[in-house]
């Protein structure tokens, strides 16, 4: 057990001023030019991705997102919610003494955004018969193989090095979180797989800095004919400005003597295509995340994702927040809960339509008879209310009438 605590130590050194900051931190492969470099001319990094602001949209939108979803645990059967009952999980009410579960799934999501791999380390009890603890791992630490590769024979289990140790864990100590990947082991990073469109995106950050920063964008230049001295040449520009700048004198006409003549400046055509590019790069940044643009903010233009807030809500849960809950949950039912146990992610509030919406959907729940009001005020998130625990019953249909003149028998 001695690997733990020098773990949580590492975790806590996080400035490069610090000499005792590990040489497997992202922090210290930066310096030491681990960034590979991309045809945009800049270097891209896991660590130095999330500089860009379209990927910290992206990443803490998801990683938000999962995280504020309350986890439930149940007994029974997935897929069977008519046959389960609810069980408190301590562990998910304190996973460890400096977080709440929220802090750790949303850590364990920005790891996969990033590196394409989530790990919690689990710390056993005192006997070793229970886990007490729930640790997040630094991706860039952990390296992950078989015992015996699966082009051997039978695949041996998967075995986890922490910081080039020689001490093998495995699913019992850690509970991995793979991305997308393609051997079944360690998921891809996304940073690495896009690592050109997001470099396009920081160099026209740098571009637009560059060309703000170089002055290119003054207003204007006054010429003459006639040779000046520095004094008189200063003389002349405060005098414009005095005369010319503040929103007072907006659309003033300015009359110019001593064949002084003004020519306006611009942004030439050429250095104004980056505003293009960088709204390209936002575009290819949300597709690798799956992330609708306009939720990176990015709103000049329309969305197929539907009409509504309630839609585009559904959407993307549906399509990307779904596909990361699914992935934590089968995850923590086999290697974190007891035989017998499953969890879900409860995405209510985030599925949650418009008022008018809800209630019309309640009204025809009630007046069904599949639900009673204590049924919905539950998922208005109010407690339940003496009396309403009644369910309205369905009312009999009618039989249909005859046409008029036609035997009910059909004679």
């Amino acid at each position: 057990m001695a690997l733990f605590p020098s773990l949580r130590s590492a975790e806590r050194r996080d400035s490069l001023e610090n000499p005792s900051v590990p040489l497997s931190s992202p922090q210290a492969f930066a310096l030491f030019g681990g960034d590979v470099s991309t045809d945009a001319g800049v270097t891209v990094s896991e660590y130095t991705a999330l500089r860009t602001i379209a990927v910290w949209r992206c990443v803490s939108l998801l990683s938000g997102t999962v995280a504020g979803m309350p986890i439930r645990v149940w007994r029974g059967k997935r897929g069977d919610p008519s046959n389960r009952t609810a069980v408190d999980f301590p562990l998910f009410d304190d996973p460890n003494p400096e977080m709440a579960i929220g802090d750790l799934v949303e850590v364990s999501m920005v790891h996969d955004c990033l590196w394409g791999n989530g790990y919690w380390l689990k710390v056993p009890t005192q006997a070793g018969n229970d886990i007490a603890e729930v640790w997040n791992l630094p991706p860039w630490s952990v390296q992950v193989s078989r015992k015996t590769p699966i082009n051997v024979g039978r695949p041996g289990s998967k075995i986890y090095r922490l910081n080039g140790k020689n001490q093998e864990l495995t699913d019992r100590d850690i509970l991995h979180f793979p991305g997308l990947g393609y051997d079944g082991i360690k998921g891809l990073s996304p940073i690495a797989a896009a690592r050109q469109g997001i470099g396009l995106g920081v160099a026209s950050e740098q571009f637009a800095a560059r060309l703000f920063g170089s002055g290119s964008l003054m207003g204007g230049v006054l010429t003459t004919d006639q040779a000046l001295s520095e004094k008189q040449a200063d003389t002349i520009k405060a005098r414009w400005r005095e005369k010319m700048t503040g929103i007072g004198k907006a659309h003033e006409v300015a009359v110019l003597d001593s064949n002084l003549k003004f020519q306006q400046l611009t942004i030439p055509p050429e250095d104004a295509q980056f505003l293009e590019s960088r709204q390209f790069s936002v575009e290819e940044i949300c597709r690798l995340y799956g992330v609708p643009p306009y939720l990176a903010m990015q709103v000049d233009k329309t969305t197929s994702w539907g009409a509504g807030i309630a839609e585009q809500s559904l959407g993307f849960h549906r399509y990307t927040v779904s596909q990361w809950t699914d992935r934590y949950e089968r995850r923590i039912d086999k290697h974190l809960l007891p035989p017998g146990l499953y969890c879900e992610f409860d995405a209510s509030q985030l599925l949650r339509g418009d008022m008018a919406a809800r209630f019309g959907a309640y009204s025809v729940a009630l007046s069904s008879g599949w639900v009673n009001g204590n049924t919905v005020r539950g998922w208005e998130g109010m407690p339940p209310e003496d009396g309403l625990d009644v369910y309205k019953p369905i009312p009999d249909t009618p039989a249909a009438m005859p046409p008029a003149g036609k035997d009910p028998k059909g004679s």
